[in-house]
């Protein structure tokens, strides 16, 4: 039996226990205290002594380097006073000896006599001297060992004028003898000088020494020493992998510390000069790179570890002293220790008794300890944390009852449809799983997964084989996820994606599992490949394929029907374009592959014919292929995609149709156009009715006349008579050139536009019987042809206006919305919102001219506004008067009121006026423009009875003559070279559409007058809901969709600075997804803002009705950089309470709330 011990005996023995193991512990820290405090004591010896050691090196080193420095200043000094003093030398001399002959000698005895002065003069060692020619700069003489260089030669050309000069590897000074062009130049090549000064710095270097085993060493860079162990080396070989006994390579280090700036400090072992071991020394080295030279000198660390070892000693010491005391105060301490503990003890039993009934009791029943009756402070913090414990406990166990409660409501409450199956069969399920097959629970509880399907599943296999297969796949895996056929209580078949999972239940694993209906996506599924066949089959009966290049991985792929197409069997059988190309016919793949070039590089459209011999049976066949490409971000093409067809048989019908086409072309353009009939002499034999009307000859007169008289034709360019139709100079008697027009001149002087054509009459053997000259008039056509190309070019140019328009407002709305924010951020700096004002204005003028684009671009409904006109009609003057050699004038009316216009059309209307009328006076005049109110009380033509407002706009230019004011509203109608036409027209429409009238009353040399009446309100300012800060709009909870980033951020910032909340969205689709989220949660969003136009998205118009299918009361607002848009226009027809035009800003957002949520609280 396991013997008991008492408190007291147990207590006594762990606290001797940890008397021993603190005293034990409290030893050792403060030895290893004691150990620390050594080893910081020690790294300061050993760091100040290296420290002390580094400078005194830097020291020697230093006055090794002033010596140099020194040396060469007094070479310098030296070389530059021996230059001079020679030079001086040989000027005098040669100038003594020529003012005795100078007169009886020419200038090039001169010269000679000079020459041979200097050749007899002998410069100081090392020196030489040259004499130049200074007219030709050509060298007469030289004393040099050895040639000059051509820089070196240029260097002294340069200094010929008495000037001192360094070099090119020269020294040297050159003084002039101008009166005989000669110079003499004085030289000492540096290289002597260097070597000179090279064997100094060595024998001064040699004789330091320091600290009696200290000394400098110089070594290359290549390795080869010069002094070592403090005396010289001479031809020393390379000692570059020189190792220490610790494997340093010794000169390497040198080399990498000599490379460095200042130089370095490297470590390594060497022997002292008077010792023969190998001692750790330091040594600090710098490079001469001039010289490619590494100074050094070093020290030796032996005396730095002796101070240190004899540190170490006195520490072990101390330390063993302190052992001693260590253990006598041990055993003082367990004395007094013994005594308390057997007092402790007794008091212990007591308190130890009450946790006993405690625990006793505490399994059956949550009871507390009476803490009263404890004495200890600890005993009744134990006993305080025991009852927290059970209180703990209590709380724990009615957590698990209500988690298990919300996991029971979440189970019944899905949508989706839950089971928890074990083993044995149905545990439990969900009401959705009841409602999916139509069953009870009770007939649900006891019916096997298996009896839910029908007896097979679509792959043949047995429903209950394969259904326990899963099952037991679950259990093993953990999990399993598939498709499977089930079948209600009803007897109606239906596919489920089954998700099964494992999960302990009750001490037992079970599967859980979750039905989901996928009958309808998998209905789509079909349909996918049902669609998938039929394009296969009618690429097949087109004979047509589709293929695609991925040019970075040089991957070619195609349809069944392309690979036929080219006579392959295999189907897949071709990888790459270069394979395909095998298969063009030779005389069309060089131009193929041209083509195709071209298309990838500068995107040339790629739509060519050509021939192919087809793989399997060598028969030529005509194929079309048509291709786009696909670019990255930079423009660069990385795909192809592109369609092929067999074109073979059109290719033959068409010849076919060509010479059916030949055969019949006499006949039908004589019977259609007009005809002329001559003999092979070129005289008339027979004309048509078209063709007397068309030269204003009958027939009867130009029968037997020439062919020239009756046709006479010019060239439309040139105006020069063309040749006869059917003469061989005619361009209409090529083939290649029949059907060019000309222009025809009638007996009577009209000229009509004609095409022209000839054709010989031949008769079996007998030749050219005549020729047949058929023409046609294209007068009208060519005018109507020219009209559409207007159009063709108006229309694009509107859609081009129209998308310029629309981004341009998108990225307008940035900086509009953003320096609308700023102004209200800024309300306090006056200096700030005066430029921001200005920048604001700015933008102004931007959205008008964005308008004005919109305007011309789509011509849509005008956005109608009581507006002051008076502000719009000076805007209007000022800005298309601006820099124009004319004088405006503005008259406007008292009490003029507001006209109901849309903003930006009318500015359009003024602008095309003004322009007008600057162009009608290109020497300058005056423009004046008047508004007054007109009231109508009896409807005359058009207009009905009400208020209008008057403008009439006034030039003094040359006027409209009578016939032409009935087409100057006419589009395209212009009397400018350069003028579109469009001007007036588009003025006529946009008053048209306002309700309003325009006239005009003109006459030649006096000006024109343009009188426009625009519906009226009698309000004299236009309305601006202003923002009452005494009853501000509540806090709202707004949803936006823009696929615009730029917009979706500026209109994050304002809202959250008006202090709403908002929800940002980029197409329909997620829009819906977000407000239907928001009505499952709570309160659906306050307002919907929705961008009318997603390119490749559900727009607004389509996600409004949705919206209002799934919230009848719904709230939203449309928002369009298309301002004439009629969504816009007619906001409230497609279920929208409200319109915000891009670009807005903070005050159209305030006004646009103000007006939807002002009287909300």
């Amino acid at each position: 039996m396991k013997k008991v011990q008492s408190i007291r005996s147990v207590f006594f023995r762990y606290v001797l226990w940890l008397i021993v193991v603190s005293t034990i512990l409290s030893g050792l820290l403060r030895v290893g205290m004691e150990w620390q405090r050594s080893r910081e004591e020690f790294a300061n010896i050993r760091d100040n002594y290296m420290r002390n050691e580094k400078k005194l090196l830097k020291q020697r080193l230093e006055a090794v380097f002033c010596f140099i420095d020194f040396k060469r200043a007094r070479s310098e000094e030296n070389i530059r006073a021996h230059c001079s003093a020679w030079s001086n030398e040989v000027m005098t001399m040669v100038r003594l000896n020529l003012r005795k002959e100078s007169s009886a000698m020419s200038l090039k005895l001169l010269q000679k006599r000079a020459i041979s002065i200097i050749k007899k003069l002998e410069p100081p060692t090392g020196f030489g001297i040259i004499a130049i020619d200074t007219k030709t700069q050509k060298t007469i003489f030289s004393s040099l060992t050895s040639s000059l260089t051509p820089e070196q030669k240029r260097t002294i050309l340069t200094h010929l004028n008495h000037s001192y000069f360094e070099s090119d590897g020269l020294i040297g000074l050159a003084v002039t003898i101008p009166e005989i062009h000669l110079s003499a130049v004085v030289l000492e090549p540096r290289v002597q000088q260097e070597e000179w000064m090279k064997e100094q710095v060595l024998k001064f270097a040699a004789s330091l020494r320091f600290k009696g085993n200290g000394y400098i060493f110089i070594n290359t860079f290549e390795g080869i020493p010069l002094l070592r162990d403090g005396k010289r080396v001479k031809n020393g070989k390379s000692i570059w992998n020189l190792t220490d006994p610790n494997g340093v390579k010794v000169i390497q280090k040198e080399y990498e510390a000599a490379r460095k700036n200042q130089g370095g400090f490297i470590h390594y072992s060497w022997r002292k000069l008077s010792g023969h071991e190998p001692m750790p020394k330091m040594s600090y080295i710098r490079g001469m790179n001039d010289w490619h030279w590494m100074v050094g000198t070093g020290t030796y660390l032996d005396e730095m570890e002796a101070a240190i070892n004899r540190r170490k000693a006195r520490f072990t010491q101390l330390i063993r002293w302190q052992a001693g005391l260590s253990f006598l105060a041990f055993l003082l301490v367990l004395g007094v220790i013994y005594l308390l503990t057997k007092r402790m003890g007794r008091k212990l039993s007591s308190e130890f008794e009450v946790f006993s009934n405690f625990f006793k009791d505490c399994a059956t029943a949550h009871r507390a300890i009476d803490t009263e009756l404890l004495k200890l402070a600890e005993f009744q913090q134990l006993a305080e944390q025991a009852n927290r414990m059970i209180n703990s406990r209590k709380e724990i166990e009615s957590a698990l009852k209500k988690s298990e409660a919300k996991f029971r409501q979440l189970f019944e409450k899905s949508r989706d449809a839950m089971s928890i199956l074990s083993r044995a069969g149905f545990i439990d399920c969900n009401q959705a799983l009841l409602t999916l097959f139509h069953a009870s629970k009770k007939s649900q509880m006891f019916t096997p997964p298996w009896k839910l399907s029908p007896e097979f599943q679509p792959d043949g296999r047995s429903s209950e084989e394969k259904a326990k297969e899963l099952i037991r796949s679950a259990y093993k895996n953990g999990s399993a996820k598939f498709e499977w056929l089930h079948k209600k209580f009803s007897g109606e078949e239906f596919w489920c994606e089954i998700s099964l999972t494992r999960i302990p239940w009750d001490e037992e694993d079970c599967i859980f599992v979750i039905w989901r209906d996928i009958t309808k996506s998998k209905g789509a599924m079909e349909n996918l490949k049902k669609s998938e066949a039929r394009l296969r089959k009618s690429q097949e009966l087109s004979k047509a394929g589709n293929w695609e290049v991925d040019l970075i991985r040089n991957y070619y792929a195609a349809s069944d029907e392309a690979y036929r197409i080219y006579g392959y069997t295999a189907l897949g059988a071709i990888t790459s374009f270069e394979e395909v190309s095998r298969a063009i016919h030779p005389e069309d793949r060089s131009r193929v592959k041209t083509e195709f070039r071209n298309f990838i590089i500068n995107g040339t459209p790629y739509d060519t014919v050509f021939r192919i011999r087809r793989f399997n049976d060598g028969e030529i066949r005509f194929l079309r292929s048509i291709a786009e490409r696909i670019t990255d971000r930079t423009g660069r093409a990385v795909q192809v995609l592109g369609v092929i067809q067999d074109i073979t048989e059109l290719i033959e019908k068409e010849r076919q149709a060509r010479a059916e086409h030949e055969k019949m072309k006499i006949t039908l353009a004589s019977m259609s156009s007009a005809v002329i009939v001559t003999d092979k002499e070129f005289h008339v034999e027979l004309m048509n009715p078209v063709a007397e009307s068309l030269t204003g000859w009958a027939q009867e007169e130009a029968i037997g006349k020439p062919l020239a008289l009756i046709y006479k034709s010019i060239n439309p360019e040139t105006r020069k008579p063309n040749p006869l139709p059917g003469h061989p100079e005619s361009s209409v008697n090529s083939p290649a050139e029949k059907n060019l027009s000309e222009i025809l001149i009638g007996r009577d002087g009209e000229e009509h536009t004609v095409l022209c054509n000839s054709s010989p009459i031949m008769w079996e053997d007998s030749g050219v019987l005549g020729i047949v000259v058929v023409f046609r008039d294209i007068t009208e056509r060519l005018k109507m042809e020219q009209e559409l190309q207007k159009t063709q070019r108006l229309e694009s140019l509107g859609a081009l206006a129209g998308g310029i328009a629309h981004d341009f407002n998108n990225q307008m709305t940035g900086i509009t919305g953003n320096i609308s924010l700023v102004k209200a951020m800024m309300e306090n700096s006056p200096k700030a919102t005066a430029l921001l004002n200005e920048a604001e204005k700015a933008t102004n003028t931007c959205r008008a001219l964005a308008r004005q684009l919109l305007t011309f671009a789509s011509g849509g409904a005008p956005l109608i506004e009581s507006v002051s006109l008076e502000e719009l009609i000076e805007d209007s003057v000022s800005f298309n008067l601006r820099g124009k050699p004319v004088k405006g004038e503005i008259e406007i009316a008292d009490g003029l009121w507001n006209g109901l216009v849309d903003p930006g059309q009318f500015r359009q209307v003024m602008s095309n006026l003004l322009i007008n009328a600057v162009q009608a006076m290109p020497d300058g005049g005056t423009i004046r423009v008047c508004a007054e109110n007109f009231e109508i009380k009896n409807a005359t033509g058009e207009l009905a009875p009400g208020k209008f407002v008057r403008i009439r706009v006034s030039d003094t230019g040359s006027g409209i003559s009578s016939d032409l004011k009935s087409k100057i509203f006419d589009p395209f109608f212009t009397t400018k070279e350069e003028g579109s036409g469009l001007g007036l027209s588009t003025v006529h429409s946009i008053v048209k559409r306002h309700g309003g009238e325009l006239s005009v009353e003109s006459s030649p040399g006096k000006g024109s007058t343009f009188s426009i009446l625009l519906p009226a309100s009698e309000e004299t300012e236009s309305k601006q809901v202003e923002v009452q800060e005494e009853n501000p709009v509540r806090p709202l909870n707004i949803l936006l969709m823009d696929d615009e980033e730029i917009i979706r951020d500026v209109a994050l910032e304002i809202f959250r600075f008006l202090g709403h909340s908002i929800t940002l969205t980029s197409d329909g689709e997620e829009a819906l997804r977000v407000y239907k989220e928001s009505m499952e949660k709570g309160p659906p969003f306050d307002l919907v803002l929705l961008d009318i136009t997603i390119p490749g998205g559900m727009g607004g118009k389509e996600t409004i009705a949705r919206l209002l299918e799934l919230d009848p009361e719904v709230k939203a607002a449309v928002t369009s950089g298309y301002a004439h848009d009629p969504i816009i226009a007619n906001f409230s027809e497609y279920g929208f309470c409200g319109r915000l035009e891009k670009p807005f800003k903070i005050e159209d957002i305030e006004k646009l709330l103000h007006t939807l949520f002002g009287s909300s609280h």
